[in-house]
């Protein structure tokens, strides 16, 4: 199937370029099969231009009502005449001499039409876009290149399909780059993965996160942050001196209300909490863009298969661990961290590592180069341990209130796409009844085996800080399953809470 992507717009009208804009991405990494087109003149000449094409995905400017970088479909008639009157035009058109493509489909961006706003043309110049378009151009290219991979149709309102690379993908995307240097094999292989703009290795992930927060477009960012707070994030966040605002990822209002407070930055990180919630990405990274916030998603912590947070609106991915990657777990802890996102931040972070000098060492990218090709399998096992030992708990006399996103009882399991076994990721959640003190169930748990070969619990100060008693008694905790046989992982489990 042949399928053409139209952008129609203006460079010289500010926002009104969002559509060429999303043409130029599509373009520069189309898959095969696929077209993508600028088109500034007139769409009646769009008739001949799509003529061969087996699908046609049109994108141009929302009518006046659309709020500024939401992304909304457009169907055939109406609206796509009250978005663009000169496209509606020319469907007629096609439509009455029986030239239009076997598949249409269409969606648009809102953008700023206001001479007096800061960012019509008058106060920004020709082809620039504000803030919320631009990062509305990026999800949307993202978004069709997804799509018309797939075959599927063009879906807006569902986030997009992700999976673990095959073993031989991730095997090429290594092979291919190694040439350059372990280093630059190890950015392309994570900025292929997660379809960013670009990526940058760091000798650890306090630099990473640290070059994240550089970005910022103040000296004092203020931040609001969804995270583990014993995570490598939380603890360079609270070193760092930044205005941090921790939210609980249980508290879904208190997150958006935080956001209307005003930021700089949003920090997050799902499955996330004493509930393993998975958050709605979509929904925060909006908000927070209507603030001009940038968004920061930290994929330490959500197992070897972290949502799709890029095209999801997360501007910035940070990897603050990279020990599961690579997999070497607790008992090879691996120094190292990733960052990955859009361009321009990409770059100002990138003239920070190169001031602080604070590259990725040529041994660690080694190892993550070695991780990235067993990744597929651990991720597969990792979850499906979880799963097994989530149901066990469930039934278990001395535990409540298990949270893992694959359970039934889970509740935003229907947030997680159908992306394969490995959807539900390695990490659970439980109360043990009655434990008066949590070091007795954490003892009991260090018999579990950790390392790449076995499930990692928390350290106590994890366990108390991050989870800590639960409301009604007991105590929460948090564990996240290696690829140990299950049933060995099971018995141990039981054998710690026989301590309770």
């Amino acid at each position: 199937m042949r399928s053409l992507v139209v952008g129609v717009g203006d460079w010289e009208k500010g926002d009104e370029a969002a559509a060429l804009e999303v043409a130029r991405r599509v373009a520069e990494s189309a898959p095969e099969g696929v077209t993508a087109i600028g088109w500034e003149g007139s769409a009646i000449d769009l008739i001949d231009r799509w003529k061969g094409f087996d699908r046609v995905v049109l994108v141009c400017a929302a009518g006046p009502d659309t709020k500024e970088g939401h992304i909304v479909p457009i169907a055939l008639g109406p609206e796509v005449a009250h978005a663009c009157p000169d496209v509606a035009r020319a469907l007629a058109v096609a439509e009455d001499s029986d030239r239009l493509p076997a598949r249409f489909e269409a969606a648009a961006i809102g953008v700023v039409r206001d001479p007096a706003s800061q960012h019509h043309p008058a106060a920004n110049g020709a082809g620039v876009l504000s803030p919320p378009v631009a990062r509305a151009a990026r999800l949307l290219a993202e978004r069709i290149r997804t799509t018309l991979a797939s075959g599927l149709p063009l879906a807006l309102d569902t986030p997009p399909p992700r999976t673990v690379p095959s073993a031989a993908t991730l095997a090429a995307w290594t092979t291919l780059t190694v040439h350059d240097g372990p280093q630059a094999a190890v950015e392309t292989t994570i900025r292929s993965w997660e379809g960013a703009d670009a990526c940058l290795a760091f000798v650890t992930g306090e630099a990473a996160v640290r070059a994240a927060l550089h970005v910022a477009r103040s000296d004092t960012p203020r931040v609001v942050a969804v995270l583990d707070p014993t995570s490598v994030a939380a603890r360079t966040l609270d070193a760092h001196g930044v205005d941090v605002r921790t939210v609980a990822a249980d508290e879904p209002g208190a997150i958006e209300a935080a956001i209307d407070d005003g930021l700089d930055q949003l920090w997050l990180t799902s499955p996330a909490g004493a509930h393993v919630r998975v958050l709605d990405l979509a929904r925060l990274t909006h908000r927070a863009a209507g603030e001009g916030a940038v968004t920061v998603f930290d994929a330490t912590g959500a197992g070897a298969v972290p949502p799709h947070a890029l095209a999801l609106g997360a501007d910035l991915v940070v990897y603050a661990d990279v020990s599961a990657l690579a997999g070497t777990g607790a008992d090879g802890h691996l120094r190292g961290g990733l960052l990955t996102g859009d361009a321009e931040l990409i770059a100002a972070a990138a003239r920070e590592r190169d001031r602080t000098d604070t590259h990725m060492r040529h041994e660690a990218a080694e190892q993550l180069l070695v991780g990235f090709r067993t990744l597929p399998l651990r991720a597969e096992r990792s979850a499906a341990n979880a799963l097994a030992l989530a149901r066990h708990l469930k039934r278990h006399p001395r535990v409540r209130d298990v949270a893992y996103p694959g359970l039934p009882s889970h509740p935003d399991g229907a947030r997680v796409p159908e992306t394969g076994p490995s959807r539900w990721g390695p990490t659970l959640a439980f109360t043990a009844i009655a434990a008066e003190e949590p070091r007795a169930v954490l003892d009991g748990l260090r018999w579990v085996r950790c390392g790449d070969v076995g499930a990692l619990p928390d350290g106590v100060a994890t366990y108390c800080t991050a989870l800590g008693p639960a409301p009604d008694g007991g105590f929460r905790y948090r564990l996240t399953c290696g690829i140990e046989d299950a049933e060995d992982l099971i018995d141990d489990v039981d054998l710690a809470l026989s301590l309770v």
